[in-house]
């Protein structure tokens, strides 16, 4: 019986025990349905090698939230759904894959592609299963890169996948050296998109990790600072300012801003400084729900700007164009959603500040992600508040996300 026929026969046997006379008509009980074919390693070789290039073909992130209308984020959508399929087929097809080798030796090729299937399954799998996976990719992909010579085909991609699941596995001493050699390799190929990806990658992970020296590590290893990393250049550039930007070290050079009220604004002003990166509204207009200037930063101004502690708000909100604006309006109104656009503009943050009883001067340039601030700190703040406290000589103390844990306990230390 072949697949198709053997799928109609399940979906009727479905249907029929409630189905009407037809669908009873067209099972047979007491037909065996056959067992699924053993997979065959030539055929499941096969699949893999026509689904990569599709897994390979990621959708470019926050392609949904950046579509310029509903047309285009539904197509969106679409590819981002079938480029996870394909993610899932070839997680499925290294596995029958493997079954079917048993004890025979795996083709090269096969052997970079399980671990390619599973390194990138990896990063949608439920907590219980990512390490099982990550170590199945780090199996695949190191045997491959010890039977591989310097000039094999997906010797600079398995490097790179290499590093990226030991990053996820914890093992970042031994991740370090893949990913060093993944971005030279790259570099060397005039592959500088994909050596931007490459160290990307593990930069932004030892930064979610906290692991601010080794963080410094990879970033003077594939010099962060200087090297062409094609569009992630400025990302990279971002990452390489995050590695100069730790506790006990001097705040970074900040950019000369002044606040919206037109006055200077001195980063070294000779006493504690709490500099607060805030949002309004997400870039896509939506309102945020953030309240840790009520609940947080309010009160430290209330406690200590007496004593000496200064205070500098820094807006990372986007200024949605006129014509977005309208749109999203449109659109609420089309589906009875009764939210506010935050449209980002000076005026539409100057009043949101008020409503906070922000009393402190804050900057504001619309940039968002871009704001020159932001990035001369690696890039805080874009997404959810952060704040940095430098004590008076301009080394810095504290910094984190919110909530700020910690953070009142560092300004009694500098204002007891």
């Amino acid at each position: 019986m072949s697949v198709t026929s053997r799928t109609l026969v399940v979906f009727a046997l479905a249907v029929a025990a409630s189905g009407p006379a037809w669908a009873q008509e067209a099972t047979k009980p007491d037909e065996p349905v056959p067992a699924p074919a053993e997979p065959d390693a030539n055929t499941e070789l096969q699949r893999l090698t026509e689904l990569y290039p599709r897994v390979l073909q990621h959708p470019p992130e926050g392609a949904v939230a950046a579509a310029a209308d509903d047309k285009a984020r539904a197509e969106a959508v679409k590819r981002y759904a079938a480029w996870r399929r394909a993610v899932d087929d070839m997680n499925k097809s290294a596995d029958a894959y493997a079954r079917a080798l048993g004890d025979a030796a795996p083709d090269l090729t096969g052997l970079y592609y399980r671990g390619y299937a599973k390194s990138i399954a990896a990063k949608f799998a439920s907590d219980a299963n990512v390490l099982p996976m990550c170590e199945a990719a780090a199996d695949a992909l190191g045997r491959y890169l010890a039977a591989a010579d310097e000039k094999s085909s997906f010797r600079a991609d398995a490097e790179m996948q290499l590093g990226w699941v030991l990053l996820r596995s914890g093992k970042v001493d031994d991740a370090i050296p893949h990913i060093v050699r993944a971005v030279e390799m790259l570099q060397k190929a005039g592959r500088h998109d994909d050596a931007g990806v490459c160290a990307g990658g593990g930069l932004r992970s030892l930064r979610q990790m906290g692991r601010d020296e080794d963080l410094r590590k990879l970033a003077d290893a594939v010099h962060a600072d200087d090297a062409d990393f094609g569009g992630s250049t400025v990302v990279i550039r971002a990452h390489a300012a995050a590695s100069r930007f730790t506790v006990g070290a001097p705040l970074p050079a900040l950019p000369d801003v002044k606040d919206v009220d037109g006055k200077p604004v001195s980063w070294r002003p000779g006493k504690p400084m709490l500099v607060h990166f805030f949002l309004s509204g997400h870039i896509d207009g939506r309102p945020t729900g953030f309240r840790e200037i009520e609940i947080e930063v309010r009160p430290l101004w209330e406690k200590y700007a007496e004593k000496g502690l200064a205070v500098v708000g820094v807006s990372m909100d986007y200024a949605l164009p006129a014509a977005e604006v309208d749109r999203k309006r449109k659109q609420n109104e089309e589906w009875g959603v009764k939210t506010e656009v935050r449209d980002g503009s000076i005026a539409s943050v100057r009043e949101w500040t008020a409503k906070q009883g922000v009393q402190w001067p804050w900057c504001w340039d619309g940039k968002s992600l871009n704001c020159p601030l932001s990035l001369a700190l690696g890039g805080v703040g874009g997404a959810e508040p952060y704040a940095v406290l430098a004590d008076k000589d301009g080394v810095v103390r504290w910094k984190g996300k919110a909530p700020f844990e910690g953070l009142p306990e560092a300004i009694a230390k500098l204002l007891p």
